[in-house]
């Protein structure tokens, strides 16, 4: 039995994008791949709204892309502040930890099941005084969605630098790189790009790009950003990259240009009340507060995950339980990239029963 995934990535292709992912191998230094990759960058820079700023390409997974961004843009100076609202909060303030100096890094950890509010992050502000800020747009994990817009303006007031993990929240809900002054930010094609498992990127700021080069020697051979910025002026990939993944990509990211930006987020929207409308009617607990539940995954609060989900499984449908501390206590039901009301009304239908046969939620 093939199940259908409501897993918050990787998603489903379209049958488009699996086509192309199976075009020959062709040389990666060659002029038809310059063109896939320009279609690609053009693409990414469409998504993010940036003109202004550069979007590196990597066949990596969105972890790589994350750790490529902290290394080559936190100096030796910053004052680093991070904070963790989820399971990728958590990774991201681990993460940018490894570069911040001694005693010039704070990890700030939210309670669980609470957004990021714009007061708390103000707050930390004053007291630590950062000039570098790290956050998650959007956390897959807790299936919360804090407040960019407002965490940007904080951070461009106090004169911070503000990097921005927007894996899953890119395409789902609204973000304005340049408009916004953000300084980087990483994201990945699994995800609401509706692109292959194994494609990330990296939005770039002017500001970014200067900071790019300035430690004292690279800290990563693969990851030095300095060699992506040469080689993408030229359309190419430092190295070998995943021609799959890139053929892969280029046909999603010209599904996304068909579709709409805009329009892509506000389904995003429609499904997430859609899926929420249909929960709440179940008696669902979601472990997000009102106000800062994802657009793209809803988390619904049980003991019962583990069972719900095996129950599920015997009805065709694959759905994902919490990671880190809450791995056990949350059910995670995705709505994102190619998923409409009709499939996700026969998952829920199915959820429904299967509630019934487990006693609730």
């Amino acid at each position: 039995m093939t199940l259908e995934l409501y897993i918050p990535g990787p998603v489903t292709l379209s049958a488009k994008v699996n086509e192309a992912m199976s075009k020959p191998v062709i040389s990666h230094r060659g002029e038809a791949f310059k063109k896939v990759f320009a279609n690609c960058r053009e693409g990414m820079k469409n998504a993010y709204k940036t003109k202004e700023g550069e979007v590196l390409l990597f066949s990596v997974p969105g972890t790589g892309a994350i750790d490529a961004g902290l290394a080559n843009t936190i100096l030796d100076s910053d004052r680093v502040l991070a904070f963790d609202n989820g399971d990728f909060g958590r990774r991201i303030c681990e993460n940018a930890g490894l570069y911040a100096k001694e005693g010039q890094f704070k990890a700030v950890k939210v309670k669980n099941g609470l957004g990021l509010h714009i007061e708390k992050v103000k707050e930390e502000i004053d007291a630590f005084k950062p000039t570098y800020i790290a956050i998650v747009h959007n956390d897959t994990a807790s299936t919360a969605l804090n407040p960019l817009r407002e965490i940007a303006k904080a951070a461009q007031d106090a004169g911070a630098f503000l990097y921005v993990d927007s894996i899953s929240g890119l395409g789902s809900t609204e973000l304005e790189f340049d408009a916004w002054k953000i300084g980087a930010c990483a994201s990945s094609a699994q995800k609401c790009i509706a692109g292959p498992a194994g494609m990330s990127f990296l939005a770039l700021s002017k500001e970014a790009i200067d900071r790019i080069g300035k430690p004292p020697a690279p800290r990563s051979y693969y990851f030095d950003l300095k060699k992506y910025l040469s080689y993408a002026q030229k359309n190419e990939h430092p190295n070998t990259p995943s021609l799959a993944g890139f053929f892969g990509l280029e046909q999603a990211l010209a599904e996304l240009a068909a579709e709409g930006i805009d329009e892509r987020i506000k389904r995003h929207e429609k499904m997430a009340q859609f899926v929420t409308g249909r929960l709440e009617k179940m008696n669902a607990q979601f472990f997000i507060e009102q106000g800062y539940r994802s657009m793209s995954v809803t988390g619904i609060r049980t003991d019962k995950s583990p069972s719900l989900r095996a129950k599920m499984k015997e009805k065709g449908f694959l759905l994902s339980g919490g990671m880190g501390d809450y791995k056990d206590k949350v059910l995670r039901v995705a709505h994102m990239a190619n998923m409409n009301e009709q499939g996700l009304g026969r998952m829920l239908d199915c959820l429904q029963d299967a509630a019934k046969e487990t006693g609730g939620f």
